[in-house]
């Protein structure tokens, strides 16, 4: 079976607390980004204005909810400030894609307030970015007993446990996340991403669109949808929901080459080699794109040449598989590219 990519670049859009959202050149985005720099320099109360000026802009995210929260529980005195400060400096070294800097601001945080629920969640999400999903878990679960309402912890610590494909405990997770939030279309969207791996895409598709009347302008959540909707065999309204998806963010190459398997299941060969080939545009080192665009020009359209060129690019981005196999069987008896792997003597594998 084709393998698709799913949105947000990995299998799960992981919602973090404080640092969830790109760079984007939304007022929302500009005044949520100046609300942490702000509260990064332990200026609450301006940082407090802009994270109510970003709600007042889309109320439904809940990385602006929350910062609002602790802002406020530090006015407040239920957080202390020191540790308020260190938090949100965390989530700027997050943002630089500094994790281990990130982490070391979130240590900080909790070493001074130890009952600092939003510190241990998001260390738990660098936790993640890393990698490193125990450590995650540890701290979404710390983030829960102190705050057992802690919707977001719970969706984080399911992700980790999709991660590590604990897929009963990774439901579980995202459902109480639900439960304590309706309106959680990220929850939504991570548990579809669960029935997703675990084939059950019928229920992945209503949680997806569960996200998506929440939240139109969930990208992720029409490329995942077309995503569960392929992999039902319903191809048409796959490509439907990734045209969506390419509208919102016509510059992520995932989609196109999402869209393209689509295409070829659906016998529209010309158009998936078209959507193949943006994505090469867009990521020149998009190997598995090359070896798809390989596989339908050979064996789909019987374009001899073309597709032995197209596998030719894919192993010289390390993709060799179906180079190999092409060379073994004398298809592309003439190719040679610069890291070939073992042969192997089968036939030619299907995209991935």
């Amino acid at each position: 079976m084709s393998r698709l990519i799913s949105g947000g670049i990995s299998s799960l859009v992981f919602f973090y607390l404080l640092a969830a959202l790109s760079f984007g050149a939304t007022l929302a985005n500009k005044h949520y980004y100046d609300g942490v720099q702000l509260a990064s320099e332990g200026k609450l109360e301006l940082a407090r204005d802009e994270f109510k000026a970003a709600l007042k802009q889309d109320s439904r995210r809940n990385a602006y909810k929350n910062s609002l929260k602790i802002i406020e529980d530090a006015i407040e005195l239920h957080v202390r400030k020191e540790a308020v400060i260190h938090a949100f400096k965390g989530v700027d070294y997050v943002n630089k894609r500094e994790l281990d800097k990130a982490i070391a601001e979130y240590t900080k945080a909790v070493e001074i307030d130890d009952r600092f629920a939003a510190a241990y969640d998001n260390r738990g999400s660098a936790y993640h970015k890393k990698g490193e999903y125990d450590l995650a878990i540890a701290d979404h679960t710390m983030a829960i007993e102190i705050d057992p309402e802690f919707a977001a912890a719970y969706n984080n610590r399911g992700g980790n446990y999709q991660k590590k494909g604990q897929y009963k405990k990774a439901i579980a997770d995202l459902t109480k996340a639900l439960e304590l939030d309706p309106d959680f279309s990220s929850a939504y969207l991570n548990r579809g991403s669960v029935y997703d791996d675990k084939g059950f895409y019928a229920r992945a598709i209503v949680d997806y669109s569960m996200a998506i009347d929440i939240d139109h302008d969930l990208t992720a959540a029409y490329n995942n949808r077309g995503i569960a909707y392929s992999n039902n065999k319903q191809y048409d309204n796959a490509i439907a929901d990734f045209n969506k998806a390419i509208d919102m963010d016509p510059m992520n190459p995932s989609t196109y080459y999402n869209r393209a398997i689509s295409y070829s299941n659906n016998n529209q060969y010309y158009r998936a080699i078209a959507d193949y080939r943006r994505a090469t545009e867009i990521d020149p080192e998009f190997a598995g794109a090359y070896d798809n665009m390989g596989f339908v020009y050979l064996v789909k359209l019987g374009e001899q040449k073309k597709g032995c060129r197209e596998f030719k690019m894919a192993c010289r981005l390390g993709k060799c598989g179906n180079y190999n196999i092409v060379q073994v069987r004398g298809l592309c008896p003439i190719l040679r590219a610069s890291r070939p792997g073992k042969a192997q003597d089968v036939g030619v594998a299907a995209p991935r």
